[in-house]
């Protein structure tokens, strides 16, 4: 588990950013997709937010569960087992279809995966809502998926080691590139 904690784990900087935005956007429930450990998920769950998260590995979702066990969140943050497409494919099945008010896609690290997960997760967007893509600079793959999928976006976020995309009508329009203070940027 050390290494998977040493490759996939967000750092404290990135983990602050993210519940700041969710402050930011008046979110009150998140859904993660790509638990691991479930820090994040913990961060988010601390912070106030009702969190459901969804891993595919049993053993890290275990991990996961044992972690807020350990540190009282026990019961705060909901955990879904499955392939994120499998999950997907529950929960568009159901009526009427939950939305969220933020979504956190850190899992599937592939370019096309995402695009498809964007698609499917956008209906789940809660109005005034966002969805944040982990790693967007992670491969080519991931790059070129970012700058096709924003331009269905009206207003957009590239901060290096995610990229947001609000379903809000109020902010200005535009793709922007901003840079957190003391974020690392290699890849």
């Amino acid at each position: 588990m050390g290494e998977v904690a040493r490759v996939a784990l967000k750092p404290v900087a990135q983990v602050r950013a993210l519940v700041e935005l969710g402050r930011a956007v008046g979110a009150r429930e998140v859904l993660e997709f790509g638990t691991c450990l479930g820090i994040t998920a913990a961060h988010l769950a601390a912070a106030g937010f009702r969190v459901r998260t969804v891993e595919g590995h049993p053993g890290l979702a275990r991990r996961a569960v044992e972690g807020w066990r350990r540190v009282g969140l026990d019961g705060q943050v909901q955990l879904e087992v499955g392939l994120f497409s499998e999950v997907l494919d529950r929960w568009e099945a159901e009526s009427p279809v939950h939305q969220w008010d933020m979504i956190f896609l850190d899992g599937h690290h592939d370019g096309e995966a995402m695009r498809g997960y964007l698609q499917r997760l956008r209906p789940l967007l809660a109005p005034g809502g966002c969805i944040v893509c982990d790693d967007i600079h992670w491969s080519s793959g991931m790059e070129r998926a970012w700058h096709e999928e924003i331009r269905g976006w009206r207003t957009t976020v590239d901060a290096f080691h995610f990229g947001v995309l609000f379903g809000r009508n109020d902010l200005t329009p535009g793709h922007f590139r901003v840079r957190l203070p003391g974020a690392t940027f290699g890849v």
